[in-house]
């Protein structure tokens, strides 16, 4: 019956320092989603052409050339933006899912002691 002593440190521990490194966890792993789609900067730069790619105008009197570089100019912004907003998309996808996934994790981690002596007594009566 001793080893019943550890079970106030336990509860201490579980619900003071491990329930802060969970958040903290948590915090860090969420904003991580966040930063590896680098959503931030897909923002900042949502109407630049794809991979920069872009054809500079000539100058002189030639419509021929003048429009096809707008053409090729605005298919390049566009082809930029739709990918863009895609990546933008599911990063902010994965990011909501490692919310609520750590969300229902953190909601377990919360129920975890009261669980083990449910599962001890569950346990005692099976065997008899």
């Amino acid at each position: 019956m001793r080893f019943l002593l550890i079970v106030p440190y336990y509860l201490t521990w579980h619900y003071s320092r491990a329930l802060k490194n969970f958040v903290n966890i948590w915090f860090n792993t969420t904003t991580f989603m966040f930063s590896f789609f680098s959503v931030w900067s897909l923002l900042t730069t949502i109407f630049a052409p794809y991979k920069r790619l872009s054809e500079r105008y000539k100058g002189g009197l030639d419509l021929e050339d003048l429009f096809g570089t707008i053409v090729v100019n605005l298919l390049m912004r566009i082809v930029g933006f739709v990918l863009r907003f895609i990546l933008i998309l599911i990063g902010l996808i994965f990011t909501l899912l490692t919310f609520i996934f750590g969300f229902f994790a953190f909601l377990v981690w919360l129920i975890l002691p009261l669980l083990i002596p449910f599962i001890f007594f569950a346990s005692l009566i099976t065997i008899f």
